[in-house]
């Protein structure tokens, strides 16, 4: 126990935790109750292995009741939504204008006399005569709203929506209007409001500062608003497999930490140099509205500092340990968040392989060099970060990237650099705009130069993006052979291994490869069908409206991608929406369009669904 208590508590902690979600609730109450109990006594009786063992096991028992209302966001690919009411407090603004505004929402949903608590729900608002008012975080909402699950990608071009989900951590996508809100209620409490002030006020600096092309990668790496980055960015930062670069997280933490580091190195009481630390990095976390990741990072780095501070030997695992007891104390269902995830087993996969993997290249690279020393040692990180990320990613986002081992070789060192820069800048602003502005231009020409080699590398190498949605298993087999890659004890041993492994992965990926789309393909949309038959030559596409006499309305994601097809293209339509969508198509691309008729529709219907009604396919939710 003396030298790795916090690990050695966890792994006592486990049992209990399984044990409480596999009875049922009231057998986990009672064996809590019975726990406690013996604890009491046994403390009395000055047991204290019991003791230790009783509050460790219970400690697991009372986590596990917060698990029990936990579900996975599950998508769907149903169309119709359900009328609630939904009440609960902004979190998060992502844009907000006079017609239309996107929300995250926390609180208590009305569906059906049931109230479901602790809801999180991505709001849609739109008004058509542009009085919508302003929303700020922290604001009350009470209105009626349509909710839904997240609706998975049926074509190429759609939005992922479970991923969205996964991303900012909400279960429904809601749409409502101004009409529908009952009441509005701004945030009266100083502290938000201050907190809100000092945020737009940094947010100001920084468009000043930088251009108009990087302001929203600053904005995001700065001050965590991404509501200002390019959807081309985005892609092109997943394609890389760098896009934690563009959220803040431990990485951007510990930047801000190292600075505030150096600013007070003048201090010689390390006390004193430790509370002033904390007192900058409190600041920084009102100024960027206090996200969990950040604050999880926060936490595990001071926590370190403080054990510096106590001279003692500091093991990252224990304190990993330490930081998972907390959460599964206090706020177990941090747990779920995907953000947390990715960022727990990222810091445990550098703790566990870091080490192997930097002696490893070592031995293949034997150099003192600083230069060389320094991407030895970044590659090192990378490497050994994937080992245990690289299968969460394929399991939630369905994609595995090879090119990220690149991009964190280049990328990472310059957004590293542009940080610093861009945070002094800030910092500087303070007293001279001028100033400022200087500092700030080499940091615009750091991630400028980054963005055009992650843009290079996406669309040079995007063949070594492999995107399927059971890839988790080629995610896994990556990961072992990465292992046995660390774990060579020579170069021999290390180049046969090499060997075997691309030999491995290279056939895993000819298996994965896109497989060529059925002649006929079916895509149930939500006021239309598509049907698209296709062979060498052209491509027929049948639009069927769902109803009759439905007002004119655009498909965006559609129009891509019948616009991205290659060949003679012809499309039929029933109605006023395919008539909308096939207007839209024929500005991009030559392309005949013809009427659809009664008896092609019921033909179509006898051929592919056996005389069932096509329309009426995915069409309604079950909820549950």
């Amino acid at each position: 126990m003396e030298r790795f208590p916090f690990l050695k508590t966890l792994v006592l902690i486990i049992p209990g935790l399984v044990t409480g979600i596999v009875v049922e609730y009231k057998f986990t109450l009672i064996a809590i109750s019975f726990i406690t109990l013996l604890a009491c006594i046994s403390l009395i009786l000055k047991k204290r292995e019991v003791v230790y063992l009783s509050f460790a096991f219970g400690s697991g028992l009372l986590a596990s009741l917060y698990f029990l209302p936990y579900k996975e966001v599950i998508p769907t690919n149903k169309f119709t939504s359900l009328e609630s009411t939904l009440f609960g407090t902004i979190t998060n603004v992502y844009s907000c204008d006079s017609n239309f505004a996107r929300l995250r929402i926390e609180g208590n949903l009305y569906l059906f006399s049931k109230k479901y608590t602790q809801a999180c729900v991505l709001l849609s608002i739109m008004s058509n005569n542009g009085n919508l008012p302003r929303f700020s975080e922290g604001d009350l909402l009470l209105c009626f709203v349509n909710v839904r699950p997240p609706r998975g990608p049926s074509l190429p071009t759609d939005i992922d929506e479970p991923r969205i989900a996964r991303l900012e951590e909400v279960q429904l996508f809601g749409k409502t209007s101004t009409k529908r809100i009952i009441r509005h209620w701004e945030n009266p409490t100083r502290f938000y409001s201050s907190q809100i002030n000092l945020k737009n006020y940094l947010k100001q600096k920084i468009e000043q500062i930088f251009s108009q092309r990087n302001v929203g990668i600053f904005l995001a790496v700065l001050l965590g608003d991404r509501s200002q980055l390019r959807t081309e960015t985005r892609i092109k930062f997943s394609t890389t497999g760098i896009s934690h670069i563009l959220a803040l997280s431990g990485f951007h933490i510990g930047i801000i930490i190292a600075i505030a580091v150096f600013l007070l190195d003048f201090l010689k009481n390390k006390w004193a140099r430790l509370c002033s630390i904390t007192i900058f990095l409190v600041i920084y976390l009102i100024a960027i509205g206090s996200p969990p990741s950040a604050i999880r990072a926060s936490i595990m780095v001071l926590a370190y500092l403080y054990s510096r501070n106590i001279e003692r030997k500091t093991n990252l695992l224990n304190l990993l340990a330490f930081i998972l007891i907390c959460i599964l104390l206090f706020e177990p269902s941090m747990l779920f968040s995907i953000g947390f995830q990715l960022s727990f087993l990222a810091v445990l996969s550098i703790a566990l392989f870091g080490g192997k993997t930097e002696l490893l290249l070592h031995k293949l690279i034997p150099s003192n060099n600083e230069i060389i020393r320094f991407f030895r040692s970044l590659f090192a990180v990378t490497i050994s970060a994937q080992i245990l990320t690289a299968p969460v990613v394929a399991y939630y986002f369905g994609y595995y990237t090879f090119i990220s081992f690149f991009a964190n070789i280049v990328v990472i060192p310059l957004f590293i650099l542009a940080i610093v820069y861009g945070f002094t800048s800030i910092i500087v602003s303070l007293f001279s705009i001028s100033l400022a502005k200087a500092i700030g231009s080499t940091a615009d020409w750091l991630i400028y130069a980054a963005d055009i080699i992650n843009d290079w590398l996406a669309n040079q190498f995007s063949s070594l993006v492999i995107r399927n949605n059971e890839l988790l298993l080629f995610s896994v087999l990556v990961a072992l052979v990465l292992l046995l890659l660390i774990y060579s004890s020579s170069r021999i041993n290390f180049l046969f291994r090499f060997a075997i492994g691309v030999f491995v992965i290279l056939i895993l990926v000819h298996q994965y490869r896109k497989i060529p789309p059925p002649p006929i393909q079916f895509y149930p949309r939500e006021k239309y069908v598509a049907i698209l038959a296709t062979d060498s030559r052209r491509v027929v596409c049948l639009l069927l409206d769902r109803k009759p006499h439905l007002r004119p309305t655009r498909d965006i994601a559609m129009e891509r991608y019948l616009s991205s097809l290659e060949g003679d293209l012809k499309i039929g339509v029933s109605g006023n929406v395919g008539i909308a969508i096939a207007d839209e198509i024929r500005q991009q691309r030559k392309m005949d369009v013809f009427e659809a008729s009664a008896n092609l529709q019921r033909t179509y219907s006898r051929l592919l669904f056996q005389k069932k009604n096509f329309f009426k396919i995915t069409e309604n939710i079950e909820w549950k």
